[in-house]
C-alpha cells in the first residue's frame, strides 16, 4: 500500500494534490450533509406517520365505541316500554310502571352481555331525581357514584344527550363515561336516563400502545388532564406539555421540555367528546442513528484530510471513494423506494460501520414501511368489515355529499327501493324518489348541516312494493380535518311495526284506564280472589254492597258474606261449574255485615294463564233487591186487574188451562160465563168515569160473595167479566149461577149519592162440549154473550153450534175483505146532493162498494167487520185518496166546482195525526180544501169529548168543512151543535119515511132546518125517495136534497154524465 501511495505522490503535482484533497474533502462533506438531511427528513416523516396512524387508530376506536354508546342510548331512550313506564308512573299506575321498568332493565342487561363495558343505568325524573337504577358491577352503586341525572344544557333544556367522565368512586380510579339522554313523547319531556360505560379496557389499550422505545399514547381531557395513564413519569411529562396553549388540532408540534430533551407531539381532538388523543416520542431516539452516522462522517472527513495526502492513490480510491459511492447509490435506491438493497462491507473501519448503520437504518425503514403496509392492509380490512356490517345491517344507511348526491348506500337501501348501486350513486333524491318525499329528505339534510350536529327525524318512505314505511333516521355531518362538512350520513331504522305497537299500546293503556275507571265507578260489586279463594282485591261498590271495609275483607274468603239461604248442594254445584266450565252465573242470596240477606245476581269467572292454570277468580255482584220487588209488583200487575183486584186475562187463561187438565183427569166439566154489563157506557158517559169505576168495584164484590173458593172471577177490561167454574157436572149448574149473578147485578148500587141499576148479558160455554182449549172456551162464551144481548139483554145464553157458524161466516167475510183491499177490488160510488132550486149538483158523497164474487156485499155487513178488525183505518185512508183523485177528474169535466163529502170512521177519527194526513193527501192532489167535507156521526163525539173537539178544530184549521151525519137519532145532538165546529147538518132518513103523512115529523123537520139555518149551518135532507117528500123539503127553504128520488149512488163516469146532463 505504501508503494502505491508513493507512486501516486510521485506522479501527481503538489498543486494538483492540494486541489484534489480540497475537492475530495469538500465533496465528501457535501455528500454526507445531503445524505444526513435526506435521511433525517425521511425518518421524521416516517416517525410522524407512525405516530399519526397510532393516534388516529386509538381515536377511531374510542370514537366508534362512543358512537355505539350514543346509538345504544338512543335505542334505550326510544324503547316503548320506557315511555310507557314514565306515562304509567305519571298517572299513578305503579304496578303497570313496574312491569315496563322490568322490560327496560332486561333490555339493558342484554346489552351489557353483548358489551361488558355497559355497567350501569339510571332512570330519573326531569329534576334529576332518581327513579330506578341497574348496575352490573358491585363496585358501582348509587352510593359510590353520587351523581344526579342532568341534561347537557339543563338551563336551556336542550334536548340532546350530555356526556360526562367520572371515576367509579373515591377509592377507585375506574374510569366511567356517562351518557345522558332526555326521554320525550312528542313535545313533552318525560325524564332523563344515564348509561355508565367502563373505559378501563380502552384506556389500558391506549396506555400500553408504545411508539418505538420511548413513544407512547395518552388520552387527556380539555384541561389537559391525563385520563388513560397513571404512570408518574408520563403524567408529569403530559402536565409539563401545557397542551392548552396549542390551539391547533390534528397537527404535530416539536417541544423542548428540558435542556437536553426535545419531543415530537401529535394531538388529535375527538369529535364526540372534548377529549384529545396525544402521541409523544423523543426526537433523540428518532435521530440517534443519524447522529451516530454524522459523528462518524465528521471523524472520517478529519481522517481523510490527514490521510488523503498519503492515500490519494488507487488504494484510496478503492478503499474509500468506491465504498462511499456504493453508500450514495444505495441511498438513491432507498429514496426511489427500493428498500431491499444492502451495502456489502467486510471490513471493520468507519465506512464499514457507516455502511452497517446505513443497513440498520434501511432495515428499520423497511420494518416501519412493512408495518405501515400491514396497518394499511388492516385499515382496508376494517373498511371492508365496515362495508360488510353496513351491508348486513337491517338499518338503511346512506352517505350524501352536501349537494345531495349519493356517495354510499348499503344493501338494505338497495333492497328497500329495489335499485342497483349504479342507479343511485351520483344521483339525488329528486332523480330517484317522489318530489314531496325528496323535498322532505332535503329539508332534513339541510337542518343537520345548519345545526352541525347529529339529529334524528321521523321520515316516511314508500317501499318498492308500494307500502309506506316509517323510519327513525339519525343523520349526522361528516367533517374533514379542517372541520368542514363534506357529507351527511343517515342511518334509518324501520319503526313501522313499533309505531303500530305504540298505537296498540296507547289503545291498550286507554282501555286499561277505562277499565280501571269502570271498575271503580261501576255500581256492581267486584271481588277478586286467588286460586284458594282468598280475597285479594275488591272495588268500592263491593264494600258498600255488603258493609265491610277493605281491611276486613282482604285475606278472608267469600264465605264471610254467605247466608243460610242456600244448602251445601247449591255451592257444590257452583264450584263444580267453575271447575268444568270456568264460570258460574245465577241468583244468590248473600248476607251483609248487619245480618241482612239480600238477593244478588252473581257471575263468577276463573282467570287462567297461558298454560291454562287458574290464577284468580273474579266475582261480579249485582244487587237485584229492587228487581225482585219490581218482579213481585209486575207479577201482581201481570195477573190482577188494577181497578178491582180481580184476576186479569193472563191469570184467567192460566187457571182455565189448569182446570181443563184437572177436568180431563177427573172426568168432569169446566164452565165459563162471559158477563157484560148492559148500558154501562151510558152511566160512564153521563156520570163520569169515577162513578163507573166505583160501580165496577162494587159489582165485583157482589159477584165474589156468590162464588166458591175454587172458582175464579176475572175482569177482562171495561165492563166485561168472566167467571170460571172449575168443576161442574151438569149444564143446569151454570144456569143457576148465571141467574144468581143476574139477580145480584139487578140490585141497586149507591155510588156517590147516585142510585144506579144495571143488567147483565151472560154467555155460557162448557168444556169439553163446546171447546177443548182455553182460547176456544173463551171465544165460545163471548159468542154466547153476544147472542144473549141480541135476544134482549139482561139474559144468559148457552153456546150452540149455530153461533159458531155465524162466527165462521164473520171470519170468512173479514178474510175476503182483506184480500179485496190487497187486490184493489173495492170501488167508490158517489151520490149527488141536489139544490132543489135549479136541480144542480152542488156536492157528492163518497160511498164504498164491495163486489165479491160478482155480487155487491151490503155495507151494513162488511163495514162493522172492518171496524172491529181494524181494517177500517186502511180503508179510510184508501177512500180519501181515491175520492180526492176522482174529485179532480169530476171537476175537470164540470163547469161549476163540485164539492165532496167523505165519511170518517170511529177508529180513523181517533188517530192522533188525522188532520195532517187528510191535508197532505188533498194538497198533494192540488184540490182546494174548501171543496172537501168530512162527515162524522154522533157516536164519534161521545167517547172522548175533549179529544173530539181538538181533532175537529184541527180539521177546520186546514180549511175543510165538517158535517154531522144522521142528525136526530142521538140523544144529545143539540149539545154537540153548541160545542163543536159543525158546518152542515144531515137529517137522518128516518124523518123522511112518513114525512108527508105525519104532522109531528113535519114539525121536527121544519124545526131542525130552521135551527140549522139560524146557527149558520147548511142543511141536507137524506133519504128523499118520493116526489111528495122532495116537494115538501123544497118548500121549506134553502136545503140540499140527497136520495134515490134525485139519484142513486153512481160510479165516476156515470156521475159525470149525470151532472153534465142536468146542467144541459
Amino acid at each position: 500500500m505504501s508503494r502505491i501511495f508513493r507512486s501516486l505522490f510521485a506522479k501527481l503535482h503538489f498543486k494538483f494534490l492540494v486541489r484534489s484533497i480540497f475537492v475530495l474533502t469538500l465533496g465528501v462533506a457535501t455528500f454526507e450533509t445531503a445524505s444526513f438531511y435526506q435521511m433525517s427528513k425521511m425518518l421524521r416523516e416516517l416517525t410522524v406517520q407512525n405516530v399519526r396512524v397510532s393516534v388516529e387508530q386509538a381515536s377511531n376506536q374510542i370514537e366508534n365505541e362512543l358512537s355505539q354508546l350514543s346509538s345504544d342510548v338512543e335505542i334505550i331512550g326510544s324503547l316503548p316500554a320506557l315511555e310507557s313506564y314514565y306515562l304509567n308512573l305519571k298517572y299513578g299506575l305503579d304496578r303497570e310502571a313496574e312491569e315496563y321498568l322490568n322490560s327496560v332493565i332486561t333490555f339493558f342487561n342484554n346489552q351489557s352481555v353483548r358489551n361488558p363495558a355497559y355497567i350501569g343505568l339510571k332512570i330519573c325524573d326531569l329534576n334529576g331525581g332518581l327513579l330506578a337504577s341497574q348496575y352490573i358491577s358491585n363496585e358501582v352503586t348509587n352510593d359510590t357514584l353520587k351523581t344526579v341525572c342532568q341534561l347537557a344544557d339543563h338551563e336551556n333544556n336542550f334536548l340532546y344527550p350530555s356526556q360526562r367522565f367520572i371515576e367509579a368512586s373515591e377509592n377507585s380510579s375506574r374510569p366511567l363515561f356517562i351518557y345522558s339522554q332526555v326521554i320525550r313523547r312528542a313535545q313533552e319531556q318525560l325524564g332523563i336516563i344515564e348509561v355508565f360505560y367502563d373505559l378501563t379496557d380502552y384506556f389500558k389499550h391506549v396506555d400500553n400502545t408504545n411508539i418505538n422505545n420511548s413513544g407512547y399514547l395518552a388520552v387527556v381531557d380539555l384541561g389537559s388532564k391525563p385520563l388513560s395513564t397513571n404512570q408518574p413519569n408520563r403524567v408529569a411529562e403530559i402536565n409539563a406539555l401545557k397542551l392548552s396553549q396549542f390551539k391547533t388540532e390534528n397537527n404535530f408540534t416539536s417541544l423542548t421540555l428540558q435542556p437536553n430533551k426535545d419531543i415530537i407531539l401529535y394531538k388529535n381532538r375527538l369529535k364526540s367528546i372534548d377529549w384529545r388523543i396525544i402521541g409523544v416520542i423523543d426526537e433523540s431516539e428518532v435521530f440517534a442513528p443519524l447522529f451516530r452516522q454524522a459523528k462518524f462522517a465528521i471523524w472520517l472527513i478529519i481522517a481523510m484530510i490527514v490521510t488523503e495526502v498519503l492515500f490519494l492513490s488507487f488504494f484510496t480510491k478503492r478503499l474509500i471513494t468506491t465504498r462511499i459511492n456504493s453508500l450514495l447509490e444505495a441511498t438513491k435506491n432507498i429514496l426511489s423506494g427500493n428498500y431491499d438493497l444492502r451495502v456489502s462491507e467486510h471490513s471493520n473501519d468507519e465506512i464499514s460501520e457507516l455502511s452497517q448503520s446505513f443497513n440498520q437504518m434501511t432495515n428499520s425503514l423497511q420494518e416501519k414501511i412493512s408495518q405501515l403496509e400491514i396497518e394499511r392492509h388492516n385499515l382496508d380490512e376494517s373498511r371492508q368489515q365496515l362495508k360488510n356490517i353496513l351491508d348486513n345491517s337491517s338499518a338503511i344507511v346512506n352517505i350524501k355529499n352536501t349537494t345531495g348526491e349519493y356517495r354510499l348506500v348499503n344493501n338494505a337501501f338497495l333492497d328497500f327501493f329495489q335499485l342497483s348501486e349504479s342507479e343511485i350513486i351520483g344521483k339525488t333524491d329528486f332523480q330517484l324518489l317522489d318530489t314531496q318525499l325528496a323535498r322532505e329528505f332535503q329539508k332534513n339534510d339541510e337542518i343537520v348541516i345548519e345545526n352541525n350536529k347529529p339529529m334524528s327525524f321521523e321520515e316516511d318512505a314508500v317501499h318498492a312494493d308500494g307500502n309506506q314505511h316509517t323510519f327513525i333516521a339519525v343523520k349526522f355531518p361528516l367533517k374533514n380535518k379542517a372541520g368542514n362538512i363534506y357529507a351527511i350520513c343517515s342511518i334509518a331504522t324501520d319503526i313501522t311495526e313499533r309505531k303500530a305497537e305504540e298505537k296498540a299500546l296507547q289503545e291498550l293503556n286507554a282501555k286499561l284506564s277505562l277499565s280501571d275507571a269502570v271498575i271503580e265507578n261501576i255500581i256492581e260489586g267486584i271481588v277478586i280472589t286467588d286460586p284458594d279463594f282468598n280475597i285479594i282485591d275488591m272495588n268500592p261498590a263491593f264494600e258498600r254492597l255488603f258493609g265491610y271495609s277493605r281491611a276486613e275483607l282482604l285475606g278472608n274468603k267469600p264465605s264471610i258474606i254467605r247466608s243460610d239461604y242456600h244448602d251445601e248442594n247449591f255451592f257444590d254445584e257452583l264450584y263444580s261449574s267453575l271447575q268444568e266450565k270456568g264460570n258460574w252465573h245465577g241468583e244468590i242470596w248473600e248476607k251483609t255485615k248487619d245480618g241482612s240477606v239480600v238477593p244478588q245476581l252473581l257471575t263468577v269467572t276463573s282467570i287462567k294463564d297461558s298454560e291454562g292454570k287458574v290464577t284468580h277468580y273474579t266475582g261480579i255482584y249485582a244487587d237485584i233487591t229492587d228487581l225482585k220487588e219490581t218482579e213481585a209488583e209486575l207479577q201482581k200487575l201481570a195477573h190482577f186487574d188494577s181497578l178491582t183486584g180481580l184476576p186479569n186475562r193472563v191469570l184467567l187463561e192460566e187457571r182455565t188451562s189448569q182446570a181443563i187438565l184437572r177436568a180431563k183427569r177427573g172426568n168432569y166439566n169446566v164452565t165459563m160465563l162471559f158477563i157484560d154489563l148492559d148500558n154501562f157506557k151510558y152511566i160512564n158517559d153521563t156520570l163520569g168515569h169515577d162513578v163507573g169505576d166505583e160501580l165496577l168495584k162494587s159489582l165485583a164484590e157482589r159477584f165474589n160473595q156468590l162464588l166458591r173458593s175454587t172458582d175464579t172471577l176475572a175482569r177482562l177490561g171495561g165492563d166485561e167479566f168472566v167467571l170460571l167454574l172449575s168443576q161442574t157436572h151438569h149444564p143446569d149448574d151454570a144456569g143457576v149461577i148465571a141467574s144468581k149473578l143476574k139477580a145480584a147485578a139487578s140490585q141497586p148500587f149507591n155510588i156517590n149519592e147516585h142510585e144506579l141499576y144495571v143488567s147483565t148479558s151472560i154467555g155460557i160455554a162448557v168444556f169439553p162440549d163446546d171447546a177443548l182449549t182455553t182460547g176456544g172456551l173463551l171465544k165460545c162464551a163471548d159468542m154466547a154473550m153476544y147472542a144473549a144481548k141480541e135476544s134482549g139483554k139482561n139474559n144468559f145464553h148457552f153456546f150452540s153450534e149455530k153461533l159458531n157458524h155465524a162466527a165462521v161466516d164473520r171470519l170468512r167475510t173479514e178474510k175476503a175483505l182483506r184480500a179485496a183491499i190487497e187486490d184493489d177490488a173495492l170501488e167508490l160510488y158517489y151520490q149527488p146532493q141536489i139544490s132543489p132550486r135549479d136541480n144542480s149538483t152542488i156536492k157528492v158523497e163518497a160511498l164504498l162498494r164491495w163486489r165479491n164474487q160478482g155480487e155487491f156485499v151490503p155495507p151494513d155487513l162488511f163495514v162493522p167487520i172492518a171496524e172491529e178488525s181494524g181494517l177500517i183505518v186502511v180503508l179510510g185512508e184508501w177512500i180519501v185518496e181515491r175520492a180526492i183523485k176522482d174529485l179532480k177528474v169530476i171537476n175537470q169535466n164540470c163547469e161549476s166546482p163540485i164539492g165532496l163529502s167523505i165519511n170518517l170512521s170511529a177508529r180513523q177519527f181517533r188517530h192522533h195525526d188525522l188532520a195532517k194526513t187528510l191535508a197532505s193527501i188533498v194538497n198533494k192532489a192540488g184540490i182546494a180544501p174548501s171543496l172537501v167535507e168530512f162527515e162524522i156521526t154522533e157516536g164519534l163525539l161521545v167517547d172522548d169529548f175533549k179529544l173530539a173537539e181538538k181533532i175537529l178544530y184541527e180539521i177546520r184549521d186546514f180549511g175543510f168543512s165538517i158535517a154531522l151525519d144522521d142528525f136526530g137519532k142521538g140523544y144529545s145532538s143539540l149539545s154537540y151543535l153548541k160545542y163543536f165546529p159543525i158546518d152542515t147538518l144531515k137529517l137522518d132518513r128516518v124523518f123522511m119515511t112518513d114525512l108527508t103523512n105525519d104532522q109531528r115529523t113535519q114539525a121536527i123537520v121544519e124545526a131542525s132546518v130552521s135551527m140549522g139555518q139560524a146557527l149558520g149551518m147548511k142543511v141536507v135532507c137524506e133519504g128523499v125517495e118520493t116526489k111528495s117528500q122532495f116537494d115538501f123539503v123544497k118548500a121549506i127553504g134553502d136545503v140540499s136534497i140527497q136520495g134515490y128520488y134525485c139519484s142513486r149512488a153512481l160510479p165516476v163516469e156515470e156521475l159525470i154524465r149525470f151532472i153534465t146532463k142536468a146542467v144541459a
